[in-house]
């Protein structure tokens, strides 16, 4: 049976405890906590108090380059992903998903090497010691090789992929990335987008809306799912009502509204994985 799940760092509420509290309201199974440095024990105590399940949790990304480098960055920034991974072994948190790069247009990740290999060796072994799977999100056009890289020295089950439909889309459309790393798939973030992304490193086109509110064509994710019932259980919405890119366009919405239209456009794509698993 699938389960249905919305990342916390939506912006539906004013505060993390009431975004929790809007989003069983709505009727979601589970979440992907957002970990961000600080409050993120606080944050799992919230949400299982709530009576939801945590689906996945996303490691700290927003210094992801760092991870190629030498330096104390590099070595705060791993050793804070090593604190989060352990979190997740303390609550039987089993996915964990994580960026292998990510910066603003003027900060580009080095190129694959050994010291970034090094660097993931730390963060791959607190996560085999601690029972958790690391999920590689496919980013923007700049990550497969790094994915690549990380899946050809790391061969385990505690290595897999997160498919991000709205990031393949947006920058990879090209790559049949189902195709290329459906065997390691362990998680999805759903969302929409316009599919108007050109050139360059602007992530403002990375707008997160609800699926079914812009341009993807989600036949194939939903295939994926119908095909591969016990590979994988949960459709996980990664949505924002509103930020620098997606603006106010879900302005005429409440937070509860919004997370109840939500819920809704989830059910869509439950219907349509159903709708072929009968063909």
């Amino acid at each position: 049976m699938l389960k249905i799940g919305v990342n916390t760092n939506n912006q539906a509420g004013a505060d993390f405890e009431e975004i929790v509290k809007n989003i069983k309201n709505a009727g979601f199974d589970c979440v992907m906590i957002a970990f961000d440095r600080k409050d993120d024990e606080e944050k799992i105590k919230i949400v299982k108090n709530a009576g939801l399940e945590i689906a996945c949790v996303h490691l700290d990304y927003k210094y992801g380059n760092d991870l190629w480098l030498r330096g104390k960055s590099c070595d705060e920034y791993v050793d804070n992903v090593i604190s989060q991974v352990e979190l997740c072994g303390k609550y039987k948190i089993k996915n964990a998903v994580f960026h292998c790069t990510w910066g603003s247009p003027n900060d580009i990740a080095n190129e694959p090497s050994q010291s970034g290999l090094d660097n993931f060796g730390r963060i791959f072994d607190a996560a085999v010691k601690n029972g958790v799977v690391l999920a590689l999100e496919n980013v923007d056009q700049r990550c497969l090789k790094y994915i690549d890289f990380l899946f050809k020295n790391f061969k385990s089950d505690n290595l897999a992929f997160c498919y991000d439909i709205g990031h393949h889309n947006l920058y990879l459309k090209k790559h049949d990335l189902i195709k290329k790393y459906g065997k390691s798939l362990k998680v999805v973030h759903i969302h929409d987008n316009l599919c108007d992304w050109e050139e360059g490193y602007d992530f403002t086109k990375d707008i997160h809306r609800l699926p079914f509110d812009g341009k993807i064509n989600y036949d194939g994710l939903c295939t994926f799912f119908a095909e591969h019932p016990k590979q994988i259980n949960t459709l996980m919405l990664e949505i924002h009502k509103t930020n620098l890119s997606a603006g106010n366009f879900y302005e005429k919405f409440t937070d509860e509204e919004f997370l109840t239209e939500a819920f809704k456009h989830a059910k869509k794509l439950e219907e349509m994985i159903k709708s072929k698993q009968n063909l």
